[in-house]
């Protein structure tokens, strides 16, 4: 490639404090004169892009900074929190504590199983036998029972104030009495 009148090749351009080798710097030079001198527009300004993306610094809102270092925050805990947990699991995978517990859940599961169906028998047999209609009946005029004790109770209470008025008048007082002593504890 030739270069315009008084200007240098790359190769002579370039000073012993570069840190990019000559070649490398050739290269360059070569390509972006040629962009230039076809005309390219669109590849000046991708070179120019490039030249001032890379000098460009960007400041950051505080609100928004403390936010970023949150978010790290969180990351690093979820990573630490997710060693300790794998490493967790792997103890317990080692001592065999998994295995002893899911064999517990098993047993259990068992027992329970065994446990319903004995209790199923046991409701089965005594509907079967009739105990539980016979229980409910039991219940039924137990029931009755109370409520005829109750109201002969009432009767006899309703007898006694006709018969001896005084004494209701001071089974009443003292029953206040011994409501007010109650009410004041």
């Amino acid at each position: 490639m030739t270069y315009p009148k008084g200007t240098a090749s790359p190769s002579k351009t370039t000073s012993a404090s570069d840190t990019a080798s000559t070649t490398d710097m050739t290269e360059e030079a070569v390509e972006v004169e040629a962009e230039v001198e076809a005309g390219d527009a669109a590849g000046a300004a991708a070179s120019e892009t490039t030249t001032t993306s890379t000098t460009s610094t960007s400041t950051v809102d505080p609100n928004t900074q403390q936010k970023i270092d949150s978010i790290k925050n969180v990351a690093s805990t979820i990573r630490d929190v997710s060693a300790s947990i794998r490493d967790t699991v792997r103890a317990l995978r080692e001592t065999g504590a998994i295995d002893e517990l899911i064999a517990a859940v098993h047993e259990a599961t068992i027992t329970m199983r065994d446990t319903t169906i004995e209790i199923s028998k046991i409701s089965r047999d005594l509907k079967e036998k009739g105990m539980i209609k016979d229980t409910a009946k039991t219940l039924d005029e137990t029931v009755a029972a109370a409520n005829e004790a109750a109201e002969s109770f009432r009767q006899t209470v309703e007898d006694i104030k006709e018969a001896a008025p005084q004494t209701a008048e001071v089974i009443k007082k003292a029953r206040e009495r011994v409501k007010t002593k109650k009410d004041n504890r």
